[in-house]
């Protein structure tokens, strides 16, 4: 998996994307990847992603994402939601949208990549821009094409995760989709207390939703999940208090996390 370090540009993103997100329960949103990639070298995800930032800014929102979106693309207003069915129900907005990705992590096999960035939104009635960061899972098409499978807005600096494999090709290890299902277990069943202050915390469950994996050989998948509050009334509905999204990596047979993004749920 490769790392692209860029220089520091300013990325936008819709204001419905600033509120946090809650997961759609009983949505089967992830979708595996396509088994076999392009033998052809994948198209760069750093310049896609910019030239969706073009589109959005010369075409419209709307425009951009009707590009590059993948038919079953998930993004978060404030739960995630099937893209484009949101988009069917819900008119764009009509202020300045800008971004641009800082960094990309790319799979071994370029089957699935994740750009990160810093976004800016200023509203037609506003010369005050809300800010933030991304992160944008795209995938692979069988037409050699990244298309965006998950969106997310987050509150946190980009910070590219320290040792970082490197290796330009994927090894040669046996794939096991199993285990990297075992370290999302073993790190959510850790995940107690969110801290909502400085000084206070709520009792939480994690739970995950779905993955996004590349191809079976590749060294990369995205996770995302909902924390929710143990403290809810008997027979009400539980409250979900955060969700996250997590970028993993292989490493032979062991799975870790490179990027971890747990973001708060207004209730």
């Amino acid at each position: 998996m490769t790392l692209r370090p860029l220089p520091g540009l300013i990325r936008a993103f819709l204001r419905a994307t600033l509120l946090a997100c809650a997961v759609l329960g009983g949505y089967d949103v992830c979708r595996a990847a396509p088994t076999e990639v392009p033998a052809e070298a994948a198209p760069d995800v750093i310049a896609t992603d910019r030239e969706f930032a073009q589109t959005a800014l010369e075409s419209g929102i709307r425009v951009a994402y009707d590009r590059f979106l993948a038919d079953d693309a998930v993004v978060f207003r404030p739960l995630p939601v099937r893209a484009r069915e949101w988009l069917d129900t819900h008119e764009p907005a009509t202020g300045r949208l800008e971004w641009a990705p800082v960094l990309a992590e790319t799979a071994c096999d370029s089957s699935l990549a994740v750009t990160l960035g810093s976004w800016s939104y200023t509203a037609q009635d506003s010369k005050v821009a809300d800010t933030g960061q991304y992160l944008t899972v795209w995938r692979l098409t069988d037409a050699g094409e990244w298309r965006i499978v998950l969106d997310q807005s987050i509150n946190q600096p980009l910070i590219p995760a320290a040792a970082l494999l490197t290796g330009a090709a994927c090894d040669e290890t046996p794939p096991n989709p199993e285990r990297l299902l075992e370290a999302e277990r073993k790190l959510n069943s850790g995940l107690r207390d969110l801290h909502v202050t400085g000084s206070s915390s709520i009792d939480v469950r994690a739970v995950t939703v779905g993955s996004m994996p590349g191809s079976a050989r590749a060294d990369l998948a995205v996770t995302h999940g909902e924390l929710i509050d143990r403290r809810a009334a008997p027979g009400s509905e539980p409250q979900v208090r955060a969700v996250y999204v997590r970028v993993w990596q292989r490493d032979g047979r062991s799975w870790r996390v490179l990027h971890d993004f747990v973001t708060s749920v207004t209730p």
